[in-house]
């Protein structure tokens, strides 16, 4: 890591405005809490409560009634809000003022009548069982909307099983149709900790396979820890007629404290260690440091320094207080001259802002340093090789160097059940290059890479589609994602996800979802006309499959 002295001069100011407005951060909040019972004034557990702006029409905050029926919202700005209050089998309940006073309490005893055995859409949204309350609790780092929550103690098991199989339609230089599983097992010990094992398994040379222990501990509305352990195998890559898959294994830990320091004051630091049996570099430590403060409902400042994963996100799910996420194929390691694991780290500032008709923008700025990152190359003779006789020559190279870049998202919902998101980034950073005599090497350049995405929903069917288009400076090597991930796909050009619902009609227990995620439909590549680039996410690629939750 660089000495702060040598840092881009592009941070300090944002840096000094930021430490200034925590300085300055006003204390005058105020909360709304009270009980929330049934007709036979028996206390209902998991009600979710929603507070609105009164200009707005999405929820700024969500907490949820502990196990005898009270709930708190913190952390309020002074002035009107509206309240909503729902549950599982009862007909919601709507407080149109709800007046919020600095330095004091505003308490609200409600009750709810018993509605019909169906559950609406809202409130199967909200369910505690098959939702699964969002794990922001006292920090939101890629939300559009400000959340907090208490939650209850419910002992009870969850899990998550993703199948997926998928077949490529592009040159490659190994096979990648594959059929891989994702699981995931949750259980609340008490009602401050929560225990999860989650793993990975594939066929394909360069699918994940991990095995991960995590616990989330949440002694109190103002600490959030995270501790995990985690072994996983790596795949490996090496230039010759036939690519080697041997693997190194590796071993990680990771600690992680979210902090909320005073009021909206966030503060996220930890660290995630690994070791790696096999490679040349055979411990990795990297701190996580980040900095959020809520302005005010509809402002957010943010700050951070964490080692990012360039892998892709297959599927997710949330539990009780931990998320899980499941990678994509993952990149390769070069055995020549040795194993060498990659060793990124982003730097970023930025700035967000929430509209009164829900549209939100953010801005960052961010500077990465990528060291070891190995680029599969293959050419069109070896492909041409590979369908005759099933030979292959491969060529890696490595990118060692740094982008500096800005990104700017703005999202808008159109209605309850449609929503866009377009980002445009630039900077400088790194290309694939070719010389005189057509060897490939990394070489400096400049970026530009705009992207949208649409999200629909149809209540009536259960169908959810995402579809996203990218486009990207030609040969441009982004080895971090400049939007985080907030687009959920880093696929060149267009591709569509799609998710249906699968009624069991209570034969079958557990909530069921088809899947179908098509990848770089436009097969758009990296390199010139006889190289081009063999990572996975530049692949054409149908990928089919199901979940349950339970």
């Amino acid at each position: 890591m660089k000495p702060f002295n040598q840092w881009p001069l592009f941070l300090v100011p944002v840096v000094v405005i930021m430490m200034g407005t925590v300085v300055n951060a006003s204390s005058t909040s105020g909360t709304i809490s009270g009980t929330i019972k049934d007709n036979e004034d028996r206390p209902l557990v998991g009600a979710v409560i929603r507070i609105f702006n009164d200009s707005e029409q999405e929820a700024i905050l969500k907490t949820v009634t502990d196990k005898n029926g009270r709930f708190l919202a913190s952390n309020l700005s002074p002035g009107n809000y509206k309240l909503k209050a729902i549950a599982s089998g009862y007909k919601p309940v709507e407080v149109a003022q709800a007046n919020v006073i600095p330095l004091r309490n505003t308490i609200f005893d409600l009750k709810l009548e018993k509605a019909s055995s169906l559950l609406t859409a809202e409130q199967q949204r909200d369910s505690y069982k098959y939702i699964l309350r969002r794990n922001r609790t006292i920090f939101q780092w890629d939300e559009q909307e400000y959340i907090a929550e208490k939650k209850p103690f419910i002992r009870e098991t969850h899990g998550f099983i993703n199948f997926t199989s998928s077949k490529s339609f592009s040159s490659h230089p190994f096979p990648i149709n594959s059929s891989n599983l994702n699981f995931a097992l949750a259980q609340m010990l008490n009602e401050d900790v929560e225990l999860v094992i989650a793993g990975q398994t594939g066929l394909a040379v360069n699918s994940p396979q991990r095995i991960d222990v995590k616990a989330s501990l949440s002694h109190n509305d103002d600490h959030k820890v995270e501790l995990a352990i985690g072994y996983g195998q790596l795949p490996t890559i090496s230039p010759g007629i036939k690519p080697i898959t041997r693997d190194i294994n590796q071993y990680t830990i990771r600690a992680i404290d979210k902090w909320r320091v005073s009021g909206p004051v966030v503060i996220v630091y930890g660290f995630d260690y690994s070791h790696f049996d096999g490679a040349k570099q055979s411990n990795h430590f990297a701190p996580r440091i980040s900095l959020d403060l809520q302005v005010s409902p509809n402002n957010q400042l943010f700050a951070a320094i964490y080692s990012p994963d360039g892998a892709d996100i297959e599927s997710s799910t949330e539990f009780e207080t931990t998320k899980v996420d499941f990678k994509g194929p993952v990149e390769l390691i070069s055995l020549v001259p040795q194993p060498t694991v990659e060793n990124s780290q982003r730097y970023e500032v930025g700035y967000s802002h929430t509209f009164k008709d829900r549209s939100r923008i953010e801005t960052a700025l961010f500077w990465d340093k990528i060291s070891n990152r190995t680029i599969p190359l293959v050419s069109e003779e070896s492909t041409e090789t590979q369908q005759a006789d099933s030979n292959l020559t491969l060529n890696t190279i490595s990118q060692t160097g740094e982008a500096k870049g800005v990104r700017v998202i703005f999202s808008q919902p159109i209605t309850s059940n449609l929503s866009t998101m377009v980002g445009y980034s630039f900077g400088q950073g790194q290309e694939l290059g070719f010389s005189a005599t057509g060897q490939p090497m990394v070489s400096l350049g400049y970026f530009q890479v705009f992207t949208g995405k649409v999200n629909a929903q149809f209540l009536s069917t259960g169908t959810k589609v995402s579809a996203v288009v990218r486009l990207a400076s030609p040969n441009a090597l982004l080895a971090i994602d400049p939007f985080q991930k907030q687009m959920r796909m880093l696929d060149p050009n267009f591709s569509v996800y799609l998710t249906q619902s699968v009624p069991m009609f209570g034969f079958v227990p557990g909530r069921w979802e088809a899947t179908l995620d098509a990848r770089n439909l436009l097969d758009v590549k990296l390199g010139d006309n006889q190289t081009k680039v063999a990572i996975a996410q530049y692949w054409r690629t149908i990928r089919g499959g199901f979940s349950v939750r339970f």
